[in-house]
């Protein structure tokens, strides 16, 4: 099921384009208090080379990507997705019992 998880928000990211910084409403929304992700997902390191990176997904859409070590884009990239495919995910997970964790 994470490997579902992880193809829904590749796709995703790579449905949208991306950009390196965001724009001026999400960065005062981030200063007073943003929106909580919907739906994240971290990997973290290992003893070799194992991809590190956290991605999150809001629930207005924002896609944001932090690559940390062994990714192809390091550092920080966004993206925008219908609100509708993150419902669609949302659904998704919680039938794969994501959030039972």
């Amino acid at each position: 099921m994470i490997r579902l998880l992880i193809a829904g928000l590749a796709l995703g990211m790579t449905a949208c384009a991306s950009r390196t910084s965001l724009p001026a409403a999400e960065q005062s929304g981030a200063s007073t208090g943003a929106m909580p992700p919907a739906v994240s997902l971290e990997r973290t390191p290992c003893f070799g080379t194992c991809p590190v990176y956290t991605i999150a997904v809001s629930p207005s859409g924002l896609v944001t990507f932090e690559g940390r070590a062994h990714v192809r884009l390091l550092g920080t990239a966004t993206g925008q997705i219908p609100r509708q495919r993150v419902d669609a995910l949302l659904i998704e997970l919680e039938r794969a019992g994501y959030f039972r964790f």
